[in-house]
């Protein structure tokens, strides 16, 4: 257990997570609903989003990483 808290405590982005979400509308909005599912508490480190195409339409996608 110890070497487990350890490894943890030295290796810090093994404690974070991510969220993505998706917008029809634009990539402020994905990116705003990506940030609203971040657990509370956590802080943010990092986000990116990308434009997909859809038929003849654009997508959002935006990741959120927290730690």
């Amino acid at each position: 257990m110890a070497g487990l808290i350890t490894l943890a405590f030295h290796q810090p982005h093994l404690l974070a997570g991510s969220v993505t979400s998706d917008s029809v509308w634009n990539e402020d909005a994905a990116l705003r609903q990506a940030e609203n599912k971040v657990p509370r508490g956590r802080q943010i480190v990092d986000s990116r989003c990308e434009e997909l195409q859809v038929r003849e339409s654009s997508r959002y996608r935006c990741t959120v990483i927290y730690e």
